[in-house]
């Protein structure tokens, strides 16, 4: 059995991960950081941590919920991500030494966005219509 057929099998397993995800991303939002030394390094660590959790988090809960046979929901999956990551920013803004950042949402969006149309053309290509 491949892997993504397994985790669709047993959707308790990618439920899980997402949770796991979702409770990283608010404890990581949650934290306070020194102010950076290089921001160039720093800048594209943040660009990729947001890409990547956000990329997982939609990928696992797109798994979780959707399951290949209720496919149509794929994009209230999709919406649900963009707006956690909308609701990290926000949340951010009542962190001290935290701030809110439209680049942030924009690169979380992107993570979403991608692992959602990578699950949709999996599904697809499964079924033979590519």
């Amino acid at each position: 059995m491949k892997p993504l057929d397994y985790l669709e099998k047993n959707s308790i397993i990618p439920a899980i991960i997402t949770l796991l995800i979702a409770i990283s991303i608010f404890y990581v939002s949650s934290q306070q950081f020194a102010p950076m030394q290089n921001p160039q390094a720093n800048n594209l660590r943040a660009i990729s941590y947001h890409f990547g959790i956000f990329f997982l988090l939609s990928f696992f809960f797109s798994i979780s919920i959707v399951k290949e046979k209720r496919i149509k929901i794929l994009p209230a999956a999709t919406i649900i991500g963009v707006l956690y990551g909308i609701s990290d920013e926000i949340h951010q803004l009542f962190v001290p030494g935290r701030y809110f950042s439209l680049q942030d949402i924009l690169i979380n969006s992107i993570g979403v966005i991608l692992a959602s149309t990578l699950y949709l053309y999996t599904i697809n290509y499964r079924n033979g219509r590519k």
